[in-house]
Order: structure tokens, then sequence, then C-alpha cells
């Protein structure tokens, strides 16, 4: 039995559907996110909304001499840089619930697990727009062309021209590479360009210290997974190894943790077929993230009985203070020619 819904005005009844929903949910596969895994969060407790200023202080550079027997010193007058970043990034999410449908469901809680649904695509939505931005962070000897702040020797290819990552299983080579005509840069194998990315990233001064990781979609996992440079490292790998999460570390390369990602940003080779993915890698110095924890509020419109909206708002941002310390590959994948 319900309320009597004789007091109840029609526009109401008309949202008003009394159907028997199945006892399980439908649910489907969803990628967990791994950002927060890639960044520090030295500011996470000093933002206060949207618009916030944070000055991120750097580290003096202290130079030193060649010392020469009684000869004055020259004392360094340090700078005390910073660079002053605002909190621009929001996301929301505004439902409506109809509470007659609610009362009347057998699915218990349906208000509690709308909001977890709308958590966790919040999340996922936030991390594509994570990846897509970061792509322009990065210092120059990190990427591209004759990378590495020493040697330039390191190929990680352009959006021109990627990298190409070969794979030679006999499945792929018959199915025919429709895109083998479109530009490439040389060609590598998956766990090699890996050991490069590490050899390359320890040029930069203190890299390493804090957490190196790769980032890599699940493409190109398959690929490190087969490889004999993966298979030696398999006592060292994460706690992840055997739950396949994407939260988790899928193992190790070198001194690099290596996460999977279907989030990654991807895009088509310009007038090709090919996909270009952008392999992020770095330590956590490189990027700060900071945010407010998600606000929820029910709203109770005046004019419509029976219904409520339930709205949601997440205010953060990351910034890259620390540039040398992340880097990426712009690779495709396909078959060796």
């Amino acid at each position: 039995m319900i309320a009597d819904v004789s007091l109840v005005p029609q526009s109401v009844l008309d949202q008003w559907s009394p159907i028997v929903y199945g006892a399980d949910l439908w649910e489907y596969a969803r990628e967990n996110t791994i950002r927060k895994n890639l960044c520090n969060s030295d500011f996470a407790g000093e933002i206060k909304g949207y618009g916030s200023k944070l000055v991120i202080r750097k580290k003096p550079a202290v130079q030193t001499h060649k010392f020469v027997a009684n000869a004055p010193f020259i004392p360094q007058k340090l700078t005390a840089d910073s660079i002053e970043v605002t909190v621009g990034r929001g996301r929301t999410w505004a439902v409506t619930i109809s509470e007659w449908e609610e009362m009347t469901s057998d699915i218990k809680g349906w208000q509690s697990i709308v909001t977890q649904e709308g958590g966790k695509q919040l999340d996922e939505d936030e991390e594509i727009e994570f990846f897509q931005s970061i792509a322009a962070f990065g210092n120059p000897e990190n990427q591209g062309h004759g990378a590495g702040l020493r040697n330039g020797i390191y190929e990680l290819g352009t959006a021109d021209l990627p990298l190409l990552v070969t794979r030679a299983d006999a499945d792929f080579v018959a199915a025919g590479d429709t895109s083998v005509a479109d530009p490439v840069v040389g060609s590598q194998g998956a766990a090699l360009l890996l050991c490069d990315i590490d050899a390359m990233m320890s040029e930069q001064p203190g890299f390493g210290q804090q957490q190196p990781f790769a980032v890599i979609p699940p493409a190109f996992a398959n690929l490190v997974r087969k490889s004999e440079h993966f298979s030696r490292l398999a006592h060292a790998e994460t706690d992840g190894w055997a739950l396949r999460k994407g939260l988790k570390a899928i193992g190790m390369i070198g001194g690099l943790t290596l996460y999977q990602s279907n989030l990654l940003y991807t895009f088509k080779q310009a007038g090709g077929r090919r996909t270009v993915f952008d392999i992020v890698f770095g330590d956590k110095r490189a990027i700060t993230y900071a945010d407010i924890v998600s606000r929820i509020d029910v709203k109770v419109p005046q004019d419509v009985i029976g219904v409520k909206h339930i709205v949601a708002t997440h205010i953060y941002d990351w910034f890259c203070p620390r540039p040398e310390y992340l880097g990426h590959a712009l690779v495709t994948i396909g078959a060796a020619a």
C-alpha cells in the first residue's frame, strides 16, 4: 500500500510509473582511477573553493665554484622563486528522483545508489580530463625526437610521427594492418621502450626519489607482460599484480612502476588510421593535486510535489611545478614492417 494519491497533483502522478524492478542492478565494468597515485598532495588542504590562489615556492638553486686558495669568495644572492596558480576546475552532476518510484521500488537505498554512481562517473570523467590536460606538461627534454637531458638520443615520437611499438604475433599480421602506410618514426619493443624511458629520466638530477611511474594503455600492457624483461622482474612486482586492478600497479620494468589505464589521451594520426597513445611517465614530485571534498545537496522544489533534486559539486585542480620530472611518449602499435 502507498499513501492516498488522490491528494497528489496530476502533474506528479504523470511522472509516477510503479513498475516492478528486477532485484539485481545491471553492472558494467569500470576502470578504477589512478591519478591520485601519480600526484603529490602538498597543497590539498590549502584551497577554499573555486578561484582559490595557491603560491607554490621553488627551492633555491645553490651554485658551486672551483676552490682557489686565498681567493675571495663571492656569495650568491638566493632568489625565492615561486609560481602563483588559480584553482579553476570543477565538475558537477544533478539528477531528479521521484519519491513515489523510490517508495514502490524493491531496490532499497535508491538515493544512495544514485549518489555512489554519480561519484564514480565524476571520478572517471575527471580522470579523462586529467590525462588530456597534462599532455601539455613536461620538459621538452623528456619528449619528442632526440629526447634526453644529456645525451639526446632517445626517440619518443611526436603527434605527426609517433613511435611504432611493434607486435609480431601471427594473428595480428594475418588480420592485416590496414594502416602500415601511415608515417611513423623508428620501431621499438614495448619493454625496451620503457627501459629507455627509465634511463632517459634518470638523466634528470634526483629523478626517482618519489615513486617513478609510467601509465600505459591495456594493449601496450599486454605486450609488456609477454616480454622477457617483464617476466624476469616477476618477483619485484607490486601487490596489484594478481588483482589486475586499474587502481593498482601491474608490475615494474627498470625503476618504473607500471599502471595501465584505458582513459589515457588518444587521438587519430592526422590523415591516417592509426591510434596514437600518449604514454605518461615521471615521478610524484612533478604534479600536485588539490581538491575539496564533493558536496552533495538534496533540493526539494517548491512548485512540484513528490520529487527531489540531488546535486553534487567537486572543485579540484592539478599543477606541474616540477616539469623536469614528467614526460610523454607518443606511440602507436602495429606490426613490424
